[in-house]
């Protein structure tokens, strides 16, 4: 086991351990999941060569392989059960079966061979967590790692089976591959899937989430649970380490005794290595961000009614979709929260500053999201130009990274139709109330290196340039509806961070100022009902978004 934080100074570790080879009472279990796992991958192999990609299979030929994928789940649940009672865990590469198997679903006939793998690893790894959080006489705890209770495509040797065959675009391709170079066999005919090869974790989790994307056209199960059971594992070690974090840095003294072991805790985290790696793929995070995005808006209205089936009837094909489109919205949602908090943490420790001997980055990672999340927002290559699909993204946002969004978004279209000089004819200190918006798209372009802390835009000067000139301001956020989704977001975001016991960005450290030009905004807004431009005037949608403002308002105390 690894330990993150403080260094051991003693104590029990953990009962659980792997060794080697796990000692059970059932040697006869062990080694039938040694032959199951062997058969399965010669199984495979070997079905893969002797059709083309477009052909069908025989059913022996699929069913050999299900068969031996489900004779392995069974045997690996046993022997877990077994290796629990004597304390030990079993070796991590038959977690890497588990998780080649589940990955395979394009091989099998049956949906419930990928699917009864997933459930495994779940329930693997709820009992035994990758990561946890261990006082042991330490005041902030310590975050200790069990990496035998998880698979990631960052711990094996790329040498080893797994990272070899396993990091294929195209499993089909991988196990042509695998028949050519290990059983010297070979295809009767062509494939046309893709043989691409990944090196980094980052572009598997891409593929997950273009997977999940296509998911209505195409069956791609196994790269939906893929995604699943990878957010699952980060999450789970970087909740961890956020605890321990967050324990240490509540204290000024404390974070700055322990910077650098802060910084190693979020640095040393499985989502940070699988999506930063070795180093910043910009390009790679930006289309990252734009898939997650995506994926958070494309639920439907009827998404309710939608089910994912969990275990398919014994004669289902591979086909059904392992999640519904709901289900994906909030896993995406849940991996974007955890870049924002993950990389807002490491800004709020002062760890992007440029000046700081401890830096972490040439960049700072977190103004980069805020960038491609504006990119992928309301551009002209956007995904939320309708206000139900914005209404979606911002509020599936933690309340003080949503406020921050729309500080950046407001900043940068303010600043657009606005020249310095135009604000300052409106009057003598017009400038001086929205002078901050211009300052944030400095932060943006220029200034992100020199942030000693997490970035906050106040709400006053976002409230200052809707009401500057409200007919202008419809023409900026094109419709009544977007800008009503807007102030609705900002009300529901300060009441959620009172209830959450946390500070506001205000400039006057009162709510009174801002209520009350929240309350001119909306009566501004609907004062726009007689504009001749049919945009100007709220929709449905817009009304709905102003009467939850108002109610905000009222109880924001």
């Amino acid at each position: 086991m690894t330990q993150l934080g403080k260094k051991r100074n003693g104590g029990a570790l953990p009962p659980l351990e792997a060794e080697s080879h796990a000692t059970t009472d059932r040697e006869d279990e062990m080694l039938e999941l040694d032959k199951y796992s062997k058969d399965y991958v010669e199984a495979w192999a070997s079905k893969c060569t002797k059709t083309s990609y477009q052909s069908e299979l025989k059913v022996k030929d699929a069913t050999d392989v299900d068969g031996h994928g489900l004779k392995f789940v069974a045997a690996f649940q046993s022997c877990a059960e077994e290796a629990s009672a004597h304390g030990k865990l079993l070796p991590q590469e038959y977690l890497g079966y588990l998780v080649f198997m589940m990955r395979n679903d394009v091989v099998h006939h049956y949906s419930h061979v990928s699917r009864a793998a997933y459930q495994c690893l779940k329930s693997y790894l709820d009992s035994y967590p990758y990561a946890s959080v261990v006082k042991d006489g330490v005041d902030h705890g310590q975050v200790v790692i069990c990496p035998e209770s998880a698979w990631l495509p960052l711990f094996s040797e790329r040498k080893s089976f797994f990272p070899k065959y396993f990091m294929y675009e195209d499993m089909s391709q991988s196990g042509l591959k695998y028949a050519q170079d290990e059983m010297g066999q070979h295809a009767k005919g062509k494939r046309n899937g893709s043989d691409r090869r990944w090196g980094h974790g980052d572009e598997l989790l891409m593929h997950c989430i273009d997977a999940a994307l296509e998911s209505d056209e195409k069956d791609l199960n196994g790269d939906l649970l893929m995604f699943g059971y990878l957010l699952r594992v980060m999450m789970q070690d970087l909740e961890c380490r956020l605890e321990v974090v967050e324990r240490i840095a509540k204290d000024e003294e404390q974070r700055t005794l322990y910077f650098s072991k802060l910084k190693a805790l979020l640095e040393n985290s499985a989502f940070w290595r699988m999506v930063v790696g070795i180093s910043w793929n910009g390009r790679q995070v930006q289309r990252l961000v734009g898939g997650l995005v995506r994926l958070i808006v494309n639920s439907t209205e009827n998404e309710d009614m939608e089910v994912a089936e969990d275990e398919p009837e014994d004669d289902s094909p591979a086909g059904a979709c392992a999640f519904s489109k709901s289900e994906l919205s909030e896993m995406a949602s849940t991996f974007l929260n955890a870049l924002l908090k993950m990389f807002g943490t490491m800004e709020r420790l002062g760890g992007f500053l440029a000046t700081s001997s401890y830096r972490s980055a040439s960049a700072n990672y977190r103004v980069a999201l805020d960038e491609f999340m504006l990119e992928a927002f309301w551009t002209e290559k956007g995904y939320c130009k309708d206000p139900r699909t914005a209404n979606k993204l911002l509020y599936s946002l933690e309340p003080r990274d949503a406020l921050r969004f729309i500080g950046f978004l407001t900043a940068t279209k303010f600043t657009k139709a606005y020249q310095r000089s135009d604000v300052q004819r409106m009057g003598p200190d017009a400038l001086d109330k929205v002078k901050e918006l211009y300052d944030a798209v400095d932060v943006l372009s220029l200034s992100s290196k020199d942030l000693e802390t997490f970035y906050e835009i106040h709400i006053e000067p976002m409230l200052e340039s809707y009401i500057l000139d409200m007919s202008r301001t419809m023409k900026i956020y094109k419709s009544a509806d977007h800008l009503a989704l807007l102030v609705s977001v900002l009300a529901a975001s300060i009441v959620k961070l009172q209830l959450g016991g946390e500070s506001l960005p205000l400039l006057d450290k009162t709510l009174d100022k801002v209520k009350q030009m929240m309350k001119m905004c909306i009566e501004r807004i609907y004062e726009q009902e007689c504009s001749t431009n049919a945009s100007h005037r709220l929709g449905s949608f817009g009304t709905i978004c102003l009467s939850l403002a108002s109610n905000y308002i009222e109880l924001a105390v």
